[in-house]
């Protein structure tokens, strides 16, 4: 799976940009919450995917380099088919969407009136559902 990984802190961190492409290592970690639409207002479930190994070939531009810590996983740009599957069954608003703020494609949770949540604003601001302050309960 193709993503953006942050290395950093204790516990899930949440995503910042970070170019580079991750191998993730069983099992795929799926949190969901419930999340304020910046748009119409709604309250509606938002899921985010993170792993607690993953390998990063580019590892501090040193080579090889596993992670064992948890990891959320944002700008998600190719998935594995059942993975896609998945969640296309189970959660059909999270969904392979043009960002125009991100000029690029990346699965994203997408609200019942049309608006893109933004992983970014999720993932990176202050208040957003998997904003590292505030991580909801990993289910399993």
């Amino acid at each position: 799976m193709d993503a953006y990984a942050d290395r950093g802190g204790s516990g899930c961190t949440a995503v910042i940009a970070a170019s580079t492409v991750i191998t993730l290592n069983p099992p795929l970690l799926l949190f969901i919450t419930m999340h304020r639409c910046w748009k119409c207002g709604g309250m509606q479930e938002v899921i985010a995917l993170g792993s607690d190994s993953l390998t990063d070939d580019d590892y501090d531009s040193g080579g090889s380099g596993e992670i064992k810590e948890c990891v959320l996983l944002s700008e998600i740009e190719v998935m594995p088919e059942a993975i896609d599957e998945y969640l296309r069954q189970h959660f059909p608003l999270y969904r392979l969407h043009y960002s125009q703020t991100a000029e690029m494609s990346y699965y994203a949770n997408i609200c019942e009136c049309g608006a893109n949540f933004g992983d970014h604003f999720l993932f990176s601001e202050p208040g957003g559902a998997f904003f590292r302050r505030r991580m909801p309960t990993l289910r399993k």
